[in-house]
């Protein structure tokens, strides 16, 4: 059974499609042909599920993208795959009749990878922890090494918590993000400077009449805002202006253009987690765009950034993302008013 990326970003049974992953080896590839794997999974009062990777010693490793939302059983971290890693894959119940956790482990050493099948080739060990009250035992059908005991743990601890605002395992100590605003956006050696972290599908709202895909612009859901711009981090042009209270407009999008998502995942703490992606190809017939983010970050105010274009941009964007409902104008204007297919 193959699955993609695309189809774990979107899933709403996320759980479901990682355990046919571990169980059946399928192998995870980023659009340039890299062999990956996630950092993914959180938990319920009484259900749970997590994984993470680790290098052939047990130790961390840096990802190549992350982010951090505020939602269990999200991926919030892919890593690269190399022959001798390990993957730690925990699902945990609560055996109500004995009064404890079970948290069945599966840990994979990775010896190589049949990329044509989409297959990864690995050698399995399994266990099961039992945590009660009083004592918390293992019991492994074939044991691990003892190197992985941290990572194991760590494993078992991602799928305990909700709230996972951090990452558990992968190493963030020498990731570097740059920022694409401090660079000329018109200088033809850009793409040099700019390291390019993950690429992931964001959908298409539709096609216009004239056979342009479209993305919508504004407040997409109740915490967000999503800006659109082009190459040259400009406003672009909209088509269709929603009458609706929710201040959003349709924008034709191309490859080169930026799509800036804005979240507001803490009222309380007024808190922003802000994801730059620029797209870099279309599929027209299944409506989808694939983009590249090179900057995922995170603040406490939309005060916090200092005076740029951009900067002042993201700003309003989170000031915005912060409305239940929107009422302000887009950072697009509308010309040309053309019908949209779905």
């Amino acid at each position: 059974m193959e699955i993609t990326l695309q189809e774990l970003f979107d899933s709403t049974d996320i759980a479901r499609k990682v355990s046919i992953i571990i169980e059946s080896n399928v192998l995870l590839i980023l659009y340039d042909g890299t062999p990956c794997f996630m950092e993914w999974g959180g938990g319920y009062s009484s259900t749970g599920c997590a994984t993470i990777v680790c290098d052939s010693k047990g130790e961390k490793k840096s990802p190549i993208w992350y982010e951090e939302i505020c939602l269990a059983g999200h991926i919030s971290a892919l890593l690269k795959l190399e022959p001798g890693d390990f993957i730690i894959y925990n699902s945990r119940w609560h055996d109500y009749e004995n009064g404890r956790f079970v948290n069945e482990i599966i840990v994979k050493k990775v010896l190589g990878f049949d990329i044509q099948n989409k297959k990864m080739l690995a050698e399995d060990y399994e266990g099961v922890r039992f945590d009660t009250s009083e004592e918390t035992i293992f019991e492994w059908k074939n044991t691990p090494p003892e190197f992985l005991k941290t990572a194991i743990k760590s494993a078992i601890s991602r799928s305990y918590l909700y709230h996972c605002r951090k990452l558990f395992y992968a190493n963030l100590e020498n990731w570097v993000s740059p920022k694409p605003w401090e660079y000329e956006n018109n200088s033809e050696n850009n793409n040099e400077d700019i390291n390019i972290i993950h690429k992931l599908v964001m959908d298409l709202y539709g096609i216009s009449k004239s056979g342009l895909p479209v993305m919508k612009e504004g407040k997409i859901n109740r915490n967000d805002y999503q800006i659109i711009l082009n190459s040259k981090w400009h406003p672009k042009t909209a088509i269709y202006k929603f009458k609706n209270n929710a201040a959003s407009a349709l924008v034709p999008v191309a490859v080169g253009d930026i799509v800036i998502k804005i979240f507001h995942i803490d009222r309380n703490q007024n808190t922003f987690l802000v994801s730059i992606r620029q797209i870099i190809k279309i599929d027209m017939q299944d409506k989808v765009c694939f983009a590249e983010t090179f900057k995922t970050f995170k603040y406490n105010s939309w005060d916090s950034l200092p005076p740029n274009s951009i900067r002042d941009m993201i700003k309003e964007g989170c000031r915005r993302a912060s409305y239940l409902c929107g009422w302000e104008d887009t950072f697009s204007q509308l010309k040309n008013k053309e019908d949209i297919k779905k």
